[in-house]
């Protein structure tokens, strides 16, 4: 017995033309009565009871004895056409059979499958599994379906004649298209769209310019489908939106990153070159070149002269200590040499003068004129540089006024305290003789 739940199979319009043509042939097979005999013995008590003649069941053993309708290609959509004519009988004359008392006939081709193939029979040849109860809707689909296609074959075919007469029925079928096009998508999307396939030839067939329908018709869309599509479409839109959305988030993110990566960087190079450039001023500090302490440089004033600094005449340029060697008396006072000259051992200036070593005895050990800020060292050769030949020669003896005076202005205090041995008035202090420079 067939499930009760199963759907029912409906036919598409490729292959309607053929199985109905297959169908009709069941009313030239000759008549098998001794067959037909056993097998309603079996079934004469419930045929009985629904008042059910003979001749439905001989139709009925006359198609499944129909061999055309088994053969591979069109056996599940012959079958599906009996099951449908047979419910569409039954509704019209034998109003008795109701649901409960239409398995009947699935008993009756189940033993006519038995009596001609054998029990061990794998094959149905007796259509065992699509003989049920079509119910009201079922039915009711099937027979809108198969009329519709039955109208457009009538449409097409009379086309050839002078009037087609077809195309007065065309706004009948177009309204119940529309009419039943919700029922069809929302129940079975399937069924839809084998009744849509038609809908496409007759509109197909409207715009061809030999038709000689002039109605003009209107098929529309069932209404779920413009709802799944307006639905779709704002899914889509919502989709895009989105998308455009996470786009511009994932843009504003990746700017947002490659700002911090470049203030990042930026901050990175900022502190690299603070690093470098305090190197460098570290560096540049450490060779810096050292000059000679200004201090060390003290005028001498002189009674009617302006003060003198000492090597103010023979040069007013520093000394640069990376390319000299320092020397420093008993009183820390540097004198600086160039790497060219000669150099004593002890680091006396007047030594590496090379004077007579009288000269400097006497040069070394007189008192420093008391002029504050010079020390004693330094007074001996401002006396040696300012008053002596030796001073002119380094001086290179640049006009009288730096040469050595002719006299001393002011009264003569006496000799040198500590050289009572020489005598005093030797030492020529009147006016003095030019050329003895």
């Amino acid at each position: 017995m067939p499930s009760a739940d199963a759907k029912p199979r409906y036919i598409p319009y490729n292959a309607y033309n053929r199985v109905v043509s297959v169908y009709k042939e069941h009313a030239n097979l000759y008549d098998e009565s001794e067959e037909f005999e056993k097998i309603i013995k079996n079934i004469s008590t419930e045929q009985k009871k629904l008042e059910l003649p003979n001749k439905i069941f001989k139709t009925l053993h006359e198609i499944l004895r129909n061999s055309k309708g088994f053969e591979w290609d069109i056996n599940d959509n012959y079958c599906s056409y009996v099951n449908y004519r047979l419910n569409d009988d039954v509704r019209k004359n034998y109003q008795l059979v109701d649901e409960s008392k239409f398995e009947i006939f699935n008993k009756f081709s189940s033993i006519f499958h038995d009596e001609r193939y054998g029990v061990r029979s794998r094959k149905d040849y007796a259509c065992k599994k699509y003989i049920k109860y079509l119910n009201n809707d079922e039915h009711r689909r099937m027979t809108i379906l198969y009329n519709f296609y039955t109208f457009y074959d009538k449409l097409r075919s009379s086309n050839n004649l002078k009037s087609n007469p077809e195309c007065i029925n065309l706004p009948y079928n177009n309204k119940l298209y529309n009419e039943v096009i919700d029922d069809f998508y929302n129940h079975d999307p399937e069924l839809y769209n084998k009744i849509k396939d038609v809908k496409v030839l007759i509109e197909e067939f409207l715009l061809k310019t030999k038709s000689k329908c002039t109605e003009s018709v209107h098929f529309r869309i069932p209404q779920k489908i413009l709802d799944d599509q307006k639905k779709k479409q704002q899914e889509e839109e919502n989709r895009l939106r989105q998308e455009e959305e996470n786009r511009r988030r994932q843009e504003e993110e990746n700017r947002r990153r490659q700002e911090e990566e470049n203030r990042r960087r930026q901050e990175e190079d900022n502190i690299r070159r603070q690093e470098q450039l305090q190197k460098e001023l570290e560096f540049q500090r450490r060779r810096q070149p050292m000059h000679t302490n200004t201090d060390a440089r003290r005028g001498i004033f002189q009674q009617g002269e302006e003060p003198f600094l000492v090597g103010q005449e023979n040069s007013r340029e520093e000394v640069d200590l990376g390319a000299q060697q320092p020397y420093e008396d008993q009183l820390n006072t540097r004198v600086f040499k160039s790497k060219n000259e000669d150099t004593n051992t002890d680091g006396s200036l007047l030594k590496s003068l090379r004077l007579p070593s009288a000269i400097t005895e006497v040069l070394g050990s007189v008192d420093p004129v008391p002029v504050v800020g010079v020390s004693g060292g330094m007074g001996a050769l401002f006396l040696l540089f300012r008053y002596t030949p030796v001073g002119t020669f380094f001086r290179g003896g640049r006009g009288r006024a730096h040469r050595i005076p002719r006299s001393f202005n002011g009264q003569f205090l006496g000799g040198f305290p500590g050289y009572d041995d020489y005598e005093v008035g030797h030492i020529g202090y009147g006016p003095m003789n030019p050329l003895a420079e």
